[in-house]
């Protein structure tokens, strides 16, 4: 991806069913998570609505903003 955002997330009811393209099998004593990331472009005039979604994200979740680095 270049620019923009893109996401995907595979619904629940897409794992009930004949499954011809998923096998799930269950691990015992693991709980079931799903663990999503933002991914921005390392640019040296990043986009507004990318750094205030990623603001937003990071103050909802409780999370310590990244360490950016810089293009130099």
């Amino acid at each position: 991806m270049e620019a923009g955002f893109g996401y995907s997330i595979l619904p629940q009811y897409a794992l009930r069913g004949p499954m011809k393209f998923y096998q799930t099998f269950r691990v015992a004593g693991h709980r079931l998570v799903r663990r999503q990331a933002l991914a921005m472009a390392q640019t040296p005039y990043p986009r507004a609505l990318t750094e205030a979604i990623a603001a937003y994200l990071q103050e909802a979740l409780g999370e310590k903003p990244a360490v950016r680095r810089r293009q130099g």
